[in-house]
């Protein structure tokens, strides 16, 4: 889709015809629908919307305009979710990706997906509702070997440690901060969301 999208009068009809395959491929069998939600569903839709800000949400949307048009996609909304909810829980913050890190990206892209309304009143009716979102808004916990990545250098008064020092602690915690922060912004954003459609 990526190698049409400038002829634009393309994209349709190409993406309707891989839709048709696509969804011919995943008749029947609940365990095949979820292998390809998580295996390559939501990496594709990731990749498209992408893990960092500024996301692409027009490239998103015409991808979920075109799956929407297919009475099918009803069937991967709450698989969708439950891979986003799930990543959520489960993806740890690392400085590397700072500061789009831990939850961040699938947060973001359950966030813009349900902006469309189809898919906002199917996940809100669905008997996984109340699960898939107390996963969408939990953080993973940092283990001993996480924090041993995250924070390799400590710094205390009076440590004597060759390689700490108050600044690099400091820079090390103000990155870790940041990185919660834009979690919980989105979080913020999406609770304002689903209290505003459900009103």
């Amino acid at each position: 889709m990526k190698r049409v999208t400038p002829r634009v009068e393309l994209l349709n009809p190409i993406g309707k015809e891989i839709c048709k395959q696509f969804f011919s491929l995943l008749d029947g069998d609940i365990g095949i629908k979820e292998y390809v939600v998580w295996g390559a569903l939501v990496p594709f839709m990731l990749e498209t919307f992408g893990m960092q800000a500024p996301h692409d949400g027009a490239s998103l949307d015409k991808v979920m305009d075109l799956l929407l048009s297919f009475p099918e996609f009803k069937d991967l909304i709450i698989p969708t979710m439950l891979a986003l909810s799930y990543s959520c829980k489960t993806s740890m913050i690392t400085l590397v990706d700072y500061p789009y890190t831990g939850s961040y990206p699938y947060l973001a892209l359950a966030f813009h997906i349900l902006k469309r309304e189809e898919f906002m009143v199917h996940w809100w009716e669905s008997l996984d509702f109340e699960s898939l979102m107390e996963g969408l808004l939990s953080r993973k916990g940092p283990n001993k070997l996480d924090l041993q990545i995250l924070m390799p250098i400590v710094w205390w008064p009076g440590s004597r440690e060759d390689l700490s020092s108050e600044s690099n602690m400091r820079q090390t915690t103000f990155a870790l901060s940041r990185a919660i922060g834009k979690v919980a912004i989105v979080h913020s954003a999406h609770c304002k969301d689903i209290l505003w459609v459900n009103h």
